[in-house]
């Protein structure tokens, strides 16, 4: 059975958002930095569109919360700390604190390129109509 086993042989790697989210979506320090280590082996490092889409809205929403926080953070050192306004209005324009767009500095696509992660389309590889049958006949 051994023999077996060590006779595995994959040829592609993937992870879900919950990886991502049990390391606190910090995608350049820790493990998730760690899986660069990926980009130059014969094994295709994959993430489904699905997964990517998830991780980018998970990282504007982290994104969103940074700003409002440093927002009221500098509300409060302008109050109680005499912050300079003209320093604090270069700090909210450095860190684009009035946009609440989101996303652009999240790092996914950096983080993409650095592993050489290739995104796989879903409705490319999914037939939806198996997709249902899989998941009421288990």
């Amino acid at each position: 059975m051994r023999d077996i086993e060590n006779k595995k042989q994959y040829s592609a790697l993937t992870i879900d958002t919950s990886i991502f989210e049990k390391n606190g979506l910090k995608l350049k320090e820790g493990l998730l930095a760690r899986l660069s280590q990926f980009k130059n082996i014969p094994i295709d490092f994959i993430l489904s569109d699905i997964v990517y889409q998830e991780l980018h809205k998970h990282l504007r929403d982290k994104e969103n919360k940074a700003k409002r926080e440093l927002k009221r953070a500098l509300d409060d050192a302008s109050d109680y700390l005499s912050l300079n306004t003209d320093i604090r209005n270069e700090l909210e324009s450095s860190l684009n604190l009035d946009s609440d767009e989101g996303g652009e500095y999240c790092g996914l696509d950096e983080f993409i390129e650095r592993c050489g992660i290739e995104i796989i389309k879903s409705k490319d590889n999914l037939n939806i109509d198996d997709l249902i049958d899989l998941y009421f006949s288990s």
